[in-house]
């Protein structure tokens, strides 16, 4: 997604770009995007979006999730 992209959706401004980056390479990097593993379908993908959007803590609970990953990755 590009920069005039984000700017379609409104970004509130105490959202910074550094940190929208670090998420988006957490989710590329737990999902695998990266190394061509990710099997997500379109609608798992749209799923997780929705609970993105509906549930209040998700991205802290993502991020709990990504840093036991990477954890158990480094094991």
């Amino acid at each position: 997604m590009n920069t005039k992209m984000l700017k379609l959706y409104n970004m509130p401004q105490n959202l910074k770009q550094e940190s929208f980056d670090d998420l988006k390479q957490r989710l590329v990097h737990y999902y695998e995007v990266d190394l061509g593993n990710c099997e997500m379908s379109n609608e798992m993908w749209i799923e997780e979006l929705a609970k993105s959007m509906y549930y209040i803590n998700y991205k802290e609970n993502f991020i709990e999730q990504h840093e036991a990953y990477k954890k158990m990755c480094n094991e």
